[in-house]
């Protein structure tokens, strides 16, 4: 049946005025329900979202960051961020939050409005990316979605290791790809940046339903979206100096930052994917920062008995910019503004990448896939294998 199927069929069963979704792996805390009812009585349009802390697997509590909010990627994973900007500014103390994307197994909606607003995608199948299908759908079609910081709900997350050996983890691509198609406008170019295999594809099914509701609701766009509620976030090709896969020119081999969720990443030289893959994706941004969607390339110690200070990647510090995470693209070598170093390829331990002082080493010199500072029409290839069409190429434009 799939996760979105069953919520749909519990959904039609219900009698009560309000929806309320809860994972069975979750525990509420007291008095959790309360809030999330009283903001849906207050404004019918408004879905409530608890505060999810974290169950461990002993079914130990730990209390979450209260200020983190919830995200996307262009990969099509969801994500917690800390909010910056504007979306701090309006994000404050304990009142309800606006967040731009729910994590779908723990929110409370009115009913008549779930069935006004489509109900899930009946194409969705298993489980994966209804969260972002309903929260794009939610916003551009004239309901906001909230956290409350005073509903507090434990939840057991499955672990990584668990998650990548499911075989309907592709389903969760298939699915992003569905809502790519009818809700993302030019951005689904993006999600095509990494998962090319999905564009055009008719296996992932008929979606002229869900466009003629999109139409019938008179939606708003996929970029009023991204500029009035998810106005702070990072786009890897707006404002960037250059984009896209970072190659060390010597060894031929594109940095790439590990998987595992943690802080601090360690980053390492590994083949040049093609097609293009998020952990090998970089913008060098007009700001001078070298980055993913997520974290900054970062000086975070120096070795003992030698001048390199090793780089890895950290969470980038929006509102407060920190001197180790500058860079300046100059004559094709990397530049760090506070060591006035270039970063190096090198083999130290189990550290690749560092910075030493600058010099006519060829380990020294990096390319881009882009470089440059005005339209893609002006950057220079090192290869021409991420754009399948012009059509992508102008979608891609038109989103800088």
């Amino acid at each position: 049946m799939g996760l979105a199927t069953a919520r749909s069929v519990g959904a039609a069963q219900a009698t009560g005025s309000v929806l309320v979704f809860l994972d069975a792996h979750c525990e509420g805390q007291r008095d959790w329900l309360r809030p999330l009812l009283q903001l849906v009585k207050d404004d019918r349009t408004a879905v409530a979202v608890p505060k999810i802390d974290t169950l461990d697997w002993d079914l130990n509590y730990s209390i979450g960051d209260g200020d983190q909010l919830g995200g996307f990627d262009f990969e099509g994973n969801f994500i917690w961020f800390l909010p910056v900007g504007n979306m701090r500014r309006e994000n404050r103390d304990e009142m309800p939050k606006r967040t731009p994307v729910m994590a779908g197994g723990l929110f409370a909606m009115d009913r008549s409005y779930f069935f006004e607003l489509g109900d899930y995608d009946d194409q969705f199948k298993d489980w994966g990316g209804e969260n972002l299908e309903m929260s794009f759908r939610i916003w551009m079609c004239g309901g906001s979605i909230h956290m409350l910081p005073c509903s507090r709900v434990g939840h057991v997350h499955q672990s990584l290791r668990l998650e990548r050996r499911v075989p309907w983890l592709d389903q969760h691509l298939l699915n992003t790809a569905r809502l790519a198609e009818v809700w993302m406008d030019h951005h689904r170019e993006m999600f095509y940046l990494y998962h090319p295999e999905y564009r055009n594809n008719p296996i992932i099914g008929d979606i002229s339903s869900r466009k003629r509701l999109r139409e019938r609701l008179q939606c708003k766009s996929f970029q009023w979206y991204m500029d009035h509620v998810y106005e702070d976030r990072f786009m890897p090709m707006k404002d960037v100096i250059a984009w896209g896969r970072l190659r060390n020119n010597a060894s031929g081999t594109c940095v790439e930052v590990s998987e595992f969720n943690a802080h601090i990443r360690s980053t390492s030289l590994q083949a040049c994917a093609t097609p293009l893959r998020g952990l090998q994706a970089w913008s060098l941004t007009a700001a001078g920062t070298l980055r993913n969607e997520r974290r900054c390339l970062t000086t975070v110690q120096e070795v003992s008995k030698t001048l390199l200070h090793i780089v890895k990647a950290v969470a980038c510090y929006e509102d407060e910019p920190d001197v180790n995470q500058f860079w300046r693209y100059e004559r094709g070598r990397l530049i760090h503004e506070y060591l006035h170093m270039c970063l190096l390829a090198v083999q130290y331990e189990e550290h690749q990448l560092a910075v030493a002082p600058c010099d006519d080493a060829p380990d020294m010199y990096w390319s881009f896939d882009f470089t440059g500072n005005r339209t893609l029409e002006n950057y220079d290839f090192f290869s021409g294998d991420l754009f399948e069409t012009q059509d992508q190429l102008r979608s891609l434009q038109s989103i800088r």
